[in-house]
């Protein structure tokens, strides 16, 4: 079996306990690390609302492997990672000031460089949506 033909079903189920994970990780981060501040409750719904649409665009790719249907919600899931990443960029929930370093300046980096390749990802689906046949299957 070719990549190219291969059944996805694995990797979506894989994908959406991954982000059952995540809810469960993120709603503890505040215990868990002293930087992020209370800011941070502004933007964990963003967080919560892009892994629930993760795992719902999962069960239905699940259901409906269409290749354009793919498409499609793979770029509404990477438009909605994009709005959530610039929130986080703007809202800043981190206090680096206990310690040593450029620790905010390399934080805001690293969330600009997710910007920049979750848009860069948006681009490559909403291409690959436009050019898609309308086919079952994986094929890309």
């Amino acid at each position: 079996m070719s990549l190219k033909n291969r059944n996805r079903t694995g990797d979506y189920i894989i994908e959406i306990l991954v982000n059952i994970i995540l809810i469960s990780i993120f709603s503890r981060l505040v215990q868990w690390f002293s930087f992020i501040s209370d800011s941070f409750f502004a933007v964990l719904p963003l967080f919560y609302i892009s892994f629930s649409i993760t795992i719902m665009v999962n069960i239905i790719l699940i259901i409906i492997p269409e290749i354009r249907i793919r498409h499609i919600l793979k770029t509404l899931t990477s438009v909605v990672s994009l709005i959530v990443l610039i929130s986080l960029y703007y809202i800043f929930p981190f206090d680096f000031t206990a310690y040593s370093g450029n620790w905010e300046i390399i934080a805001r980096i690293i969330i600009l460089l997710a910007v920049f390749g979750t848009s860069i990802a948006t681009v490559v689906e909403l291409i690959a949506t436009i050019f898609s046949k309308n086919k079952r299957g994986s094929e890309v």
